[in-house]
């Protein structure tokens, strides 16, 4: 049996999650190889760390300049005709044993799983961050879309080669987690029953924890350095992060509103500058020169943006973190920090952060310098979210052990057994 793995990433967390999973397996002699479709999606993906060893990515020729979700239907068929051929020619380079996807919804992950599924190849899937139930639900089809979807599914098992690409272009998007997959890592017991609830069937899902988290464990000396050199910049500060997402830049809203967010809390901090200091960490799609800018305009003292740390180490050297919303929350409650969500935007939570204790939430801007005071100078939002920590930890997040990356490596080796 051949021993080779591709991990699929289309963005920088799933390269984050796949790099620690692909170093366990290649200690285990494993070939290890890691696809990038940053060119299709227009992201930017960088393996952190040596692992996997070797690092391909699919080059999009396609007349399109849009990703898949903004082409029109003839250029997505053009996308994708690139892309099936493309993905043939590296496949059958590389003959891997296993496929290793962080989505399944994705159009262009759906066409590497069927190429795969052609040449044998089984199929795991890594859960990539939090699943929710909003949001996610197939686009219903009517009696003739059935119909022809099954005609065109009965030709591609006929012919793959020929017909194979024609149900993932004419498909509607399926929900997360019930694409062709053999087999699930769960980080946690909400995502698998919020996958049971949609049908997936329970001997595909292994409850692993996500290996992204798995660096918590070895963080202590390298943010116990940060934390002395934010100590000595800012003496008798606390020092909060404030988490930015490219909600503009992705459409999730619009441009004028994120201005407003993004001046109404650095002012809320000018108000307790000689106490506290936002530590600004732009998401890895933005550009940090705006934040810059802003952050020099409206709150000189009050702020610095940081970009030369990355946000984990960065969350375990400070005392809290200011987010909208982000799977960095989800970070800051495993590191024991104070949360504060402010939320001005129509986007929920993908879970129930507030609702479960773990957080201060709020959604009228004229609010934030009074929550930024009560959950990280007064001390009494900080007391009053800890209570709730172990209960959310272990419904929403999973095990943080250190070792969810060996066992996501060791079900990819069980998977592979099963050919």
């Amino acid at each position: 049996m051949s021993r080779t793995v591709v991990f699929v990433a289309s963005t920088m967390n799933q390269a984050a999650i796949f790099s620690p999973v692909a170093g366990c397996l290649e200690q285990r002699g494993w070939s290890c190889t890691g696809l990038s479709l940053a060119q299709y999606y227009r992201s930017n993906v960088i393996w952190p760390g040596s692992s996997p060893t070797e690092k391909v990515e699919l080059v999009n020729p396609a007349p399109s300049s849009s990703p898949p979700w903004n082409a029109t239907p003839r250029e997505l068929e053009l996308l994708g005709r690139h892309c099936w051929n493309e993905a043939k020619e590296l496949l059958e380079t590389l003959k891997p044993t296993v496929l290793v996807f962080g989505n399944d919804r994705g159009f262009l992950e759906r066409i590497l799983a069927r190429r795969a599924r052609i040449l044998g190849a089984r199929i795991v899937l890594v859960q990539d961050g939090s699943l929710t139930s909003k949001g996610l639900q197939t686009v219903g089809m009517g009696f003739l879309g059935r119909a022809r979807l099954a005609f065109r599914q009965a030709a591609a098992q006929v012919c793959p080669e020929r017909f194979g690409l024609s149900p993932i272009i004419n498909a509607p998007t399926p929900p997360y987690g019930t694409g062709d997959n053999d087999a699930i890592a769960v980080t946690d017991l909400y995502s698998a029953k919020l996958l049971l609830e949609r049908g997936v069937p329970p001997k595909k899902l292994h409850l692993t924890g996500q290996p992204r988290f798995d660096r918590f464990c070895h963080l202590h000396e390298t943010s116990r350095q940060l934390a002395d050199i934010l100590a000595r910049r800012y003496p008798k500060r606390i020092r909060v992060v404030f988490a930015t997402q490219p909600m503009a830049k992705w459409g999730e809203v619009a441009v004028e509103d994120y201005s407003r967010y993004l001046t109404a809390v650095l002012s809320a901090a000018t108000q307790m500058q000689e106490r506290l200091v936002l530590l600004i960490r732009p998401h890895p799609a933005e550009d940090d020169s705006e934040y810059r800018r802003i952050a020099a305009a409206v709150a000189p003292q009050a702020s610095e943006v940081v970009t030369d740390w990355d946000t984990q180490t960065l969350l375990a050297a400070s005392d809290g973190l200011i987010t909208a919303y982000s799977t960095c929350a989800t970070e800051a409650i495993i590191l024991d920090r104070p949360l504060l969500l402010i939320n001005p935007f129509p986007v929920q939570q993908g879970l129930p952060y507030h609702e479960s204790g773990v957080a201060q939430e709020i959604h009228d801007l004229a609010f934030a310098a009074a929550a930024i005071r009560e959950t990280f100078i007064d001390g009494s939002g900080r007391h009053r979210l800890r209570r709730a920590r172990t209960r959310f930890l272990a419904e929403f997040v999973g095990p943080v052990d250190g070792r969810a990356a060996l066992r996501v490596a060791d079900l990819i080796e069980m998977t592979a057994a099963e050919c």
